[in-house]
C-alpha cells in the first residue's frame, strides 16, 4: 500500500543561492509532494 509524503527542501539542498531563474528563484525553499502507488 502506498501513501503520501511532502518534502520541504531548504535552499542549501536544493538550487541554492543561484536559484534555477524564471523557474527557481535564488533561496528558494522547494515543497514536493511525493506518493508511493506500489513496490514491485
Amino acid at each position: 500500500d502506498g501513501g503520501k509524503r511532502q518534502l520541504i527542501i531548504p535552499p542549501e539542498l536544493a538550487y541554492g543561492d543561484k536559484g534555477m531563474e524564471p523557474l527557481v528563484f535564488p533561496g528558494a525553499i522547494i515543497l514536493v509532494e511525493v506518493e508511493l502507488v506500489g513496490i514491485k
